[in-house]
Formats: structure tokens, sequence, C-alpha cells
């Protein structure tokens, strides 16, 4: 594991053959999300893929955290349109995409998977 700035990624291009950002762009206003994506593509290999989970939503902003309500969160939450069109912009092919309901035990979002593949 490294710690690092998921915007500025400290890895050469072409070093990965997939990359997964479990719920890693949530804490991101959607402003800089395109540039994630940009950076995931960069350091991608060719035919690389890239699985992208978020929380569904149309909004973003501070939050208190839903599990301790002492705690105030950025959060944001995005549609399927607006995954889809991350992965477009940023050169990647879309191979799979699902929304599904939230377990009993998570909080209540729907969740977004998403699967993409570096043209």
């Amino acid at each position: 594991f490294e710690i690092g700035n998921i915007g500025n990624l400290s890895f050469d291009d072409a070093s990965f053959d997939g990359i997964i950002s479990y719920y890693s762009v949530i804490d991101t206003p959607k402003k800089y999300v395109h540039k994630i994506f940009s950076e995931f593509r960069r350091v991608l290999k060719p035919n690389g893929y890239l699985l992208v989970t978020v929380k569904a939503g149309t909004t973003e902003g501070y939050i208190y955290h839903p599990l301790d309500e002492k705690t105030e969160i950025y959060m944001a939450l995005f549609n399927e349109e607006e995954i889809k069109s991350y992965f477009k912009e940023t050169g990647f092919m879309i191979e799979f995409i699902e929304k599904r309901n939230p377990y009993d035990f998570e909080i209540s979002n729907e969740r977004i998977f998403a699967i993409g593949r570096k043209a």
C-alpha cells in the first residue's frame, strides 16, 4: 500500500493491468473526478481494466457521517449517466454497469458498479 494523491498518482504511465476504485471517489468534489479518471487511464496499460464503485444519488457536500454523528465528511453521490460520462470522456470503453440496492446493514444509498477498459 502507498499513501498518495488519487488525482496525481506517483506511478509511471502504463504501470497496471487493472485498478479497483471501491468508493475511492465519493469523498472528492465532482469537479475533480474527471482528473482522477484521467490519472487512472494514464497509469493503466493498454486494454487495462478499471472497476469503479460509488453510492448513487445526485448531491454532494459536507454531511455528518451517518455512522458517527460527531464527524463531518465530504460525500459525492453519482448517477449512472455521470459515471458513464467519466468513463467515455477519459477514453474508457464501458464493459459493465449495474446498480444495486443496499443491504440491510449498509447506509441506505443504492450502489453503482462499473467496469471500463482502456481504449
